[in-house]
């Protein structure tokens, strides 16, 4: 079993992840968990995060639609 940073909440409370022998998380807790107060007393040290992904970059017409336009407006405003 070993522990890895799941997530910090907006308040800056750390969120470990319990990693059991098959690989399966089936627990959280935050550092006041007893069993894990145990397991970092016996030298151990959680795992890292997994990275963020990073979000795939967006079509011309997604960022058309985020700005709440058409191509037909935009051709209109461009005067094409």
């Amino acid at each position: 079993m070993t522990y890895k940073i799941y997530s910090i909440t907006d308040e800056g409370k750390t969120i470990y992840a319990r990693i059991d022998d098959d690989g399966k998380c089936r627990l959280t807790c935050t550092e006041d968990h007893e069993p894990f107060q145990e397991w970092l007393e016996e030298g151990n040290t959680p795992l890292p995060p997994d990275p963020i992904p990073e979000p795939e970059p967006l079509t011309a017409q997604q960022k058309l639609e985020a700005a709440g336009l058409t191509v037909e407006e935009l051709k209109d405003l461009l005067g094409l």
